[in-house]
């Protein structure tokens, strides 16, 4: 591994590691909607962290990717279906719920590369 891709390696480990807890520390709790900030500055800095994991791709030999990652894009599929047989649902809330759970898969397969790269073994 190039001193590239391990710096940038641990870099998206540490943004993965604090995609849960930056929430927690955010000053901002403004009104109508207390959590919007919040939970954006979560979704930054997970795509922050596969921005990071970026040169990990050009020296993996292959991408693993788990097993798991396949329940959140089956249930965007199933949502995505949903919205466009059924006449009343509502397509703005559809499309958030299929953001994040593509959100959710990408973190899952930056997991299992940074796994693959520099976690253990099987």
């Amino acid at each position: 591994m190039t001193s590239v891709a391990f710096v940038s390696s641990r870099i998206a480990l540490a943004l993965l590691a604090a995609v849960p807890l930056l929430p927690l520390f955010a000053p901002w709790q403004l009104f109508p909607v207390t959590s919007f900030h919040l939970e954006w500055l979560a979704v930054a800095a997970g795509l922050l962290a596969c921005l990071c994991a970026w040169p990990l791709l050009h020296s993996a030999s292959r991408l693993a990717v788990p097993v798991i990652v396949w329940l959140p894009l089956a249930l965007a599929g199933f949502i995505l279906l949903q919205t466009l047989l059924l006449p009343h649902l509502v397509v703005q809330h559809a499309g958030l719920a299929i953001g994040y759970l593509l959100w959710a898969a990408l973190l899952m397969v930056l997991a299992g590369l940074l796994q693959h790269s520099m976690g253990r073994r099987r």
